[in-house]
């Protein structure tokens, strides 16, 4: 594996994490914790903001606005999830609520954005929707929604459509939308606040897509499937029409059994791809070669369960993964030369159910 380059390292990020409504000591909520980018360690809690599952977020680019899905069906009366809209103090790193929009469909799970609108995967309601951004950073309703249609071969989870992610491309006028219950993967042209299918992906019967990750400077998106723990290679040029390229399994061959992909990520350099197993309790990583294909897998073993989200640290140099079933977020070190992470993590937080973060 290539060296990775050498990165500035800020003194402090804010780290925010997002915990389920299945946390035994408290709501679900909206940790905020200070964040060593040049040693790795997780501070104290600053705050611990009520909030109705948030499963995913998007910070926005250039204001200080920081959106989370509430994975939740509504209420009696109202079946629509909602988006929470959060003023983050550039200075404390604190939140303050500034409104819950609704979503536009049922259990959001997914969403992400860009400078003027937000698109939203809804994993039960089988619908995705974009919601125009004002110029404030405040959301408006959704303006244009679209309704998967069709099923898959597995009997519990492939009964209707599930959008599970909302994935912006680079030059963000289009969106990659993955679906568990279709095993397909379409892109969304999003120009003129308006969702318009333009290709779809047909991924292997049972597979079940989850989550894609871009390559920061190549027209490529990686796949991974939770039913099938297995990773895709996407080619994003207008003019290609190739199929989807199978990498492989997220998974060692020497594994036997269950286990869902839950999370997958590309290294801020493009270097190295890396995708996370619930039941293995693992990440597999690939290293890429310049044009963006893998190398074979290399795993590593975490010392907690379920592995629900990662992401890599702005400056390259950590790997940050939330273990939903240990009630903890974890911090490894990435090794210069290998880019592979050194075990054990070089810090540890407790936090109960955490489902979801963000570094920024």
């Amino acid at each position: 594996m290539q060296k990775l380059p050498e990165t500035h390292h800020p003194i402090c990020d804010y780290l925010y994490v997002g915990t389920s409504a299945l946390a035994t000591q408290g709501p679900a909520c909206v940790n905020v914790f200070p964040f060593n980018a040049r040693t790795g360690e997780i501070g104290d809690r600053l705050q611990a903001l009520p909030s109705v599952n948030p499963s995913y977020f998007w910070a926005h680019p250039t204001r200080p606005g920081l959106y989370a899905v509430n994975e939740t069906r509504g209420h009696a009366g109202h079946a629509e999830g909602t988006i929470s809209h959060f003023h983050r103090d550039r200075a404390s790193g604190k939140l303050a609520l500034v409104a819950a929009v609704s979503s536009g469909g049922s259990l959001p799970c997914h969403l992400s954005g860009t400078s003027d609108a937000l698109v939203v995967a809804h994993y039960e309601g089988s619908t995705v929707a974009l919601l125009p951004l004002a110029p404030d950073g405040h959301l408006q309703p959704p303006v244009s929604t679209v309704t998967h249609c069709g099923t898959g071969p597995h009997p519990t989870r492939q009964l209707k459509p599930h959008p599970h992610g909302a994935h912006m491309t680079n030059n963000g006028s289009q969106c990659l939308v993955p679906d568990l219950g279709i095993d397909a993967v379409l892109l969304y042209d999003i120009s003129d606040f308006k969702l318009r299918e333009k290709k779809r992906w047909q991924a292997p019967p049972g597979c079940g897509p989850r989550h894609v990750a871009m390559h920061p400077s190549k027209p490529l998106a990686y796949l991974l499937t939770e039913l099938s723990n297995e990773v895709f290679i996407l080619q994003l040029e207008p003019q290609n029409d190739q199929a989807m390229i199978r990498i492989g399994s997220s998974l060692p061959a020497t594994f036997n059994g269950t286990s869902g992909g839950s999370e997958i990520a590309v290294h801020p350099t493009g270097r190295l791809l890396a995708a996370s197993n619930r039941g293995h309790d693992s990440i597999a990583f690939w290293a890429l070669d310049p044009k963006g294909f893998p190398e074979k897998p290399m795993f590593l073993r975490l010392q907690g369960a379920c592995p629900r989200h990662f992401i890599f640290s702005n400056c390259g140099s950590w790997l940050i993964v939330a273990l939903q079933e240990s009630d903890c977020v974890d911090v490894y070190a990435l090794d210069p030369g290998s880019g592979l992470p050194k075990d054990p993590p070089v810090s540890s937080r407790a936090v109960d159910r955490p489902v979801s973060l963000c570094l920024c």
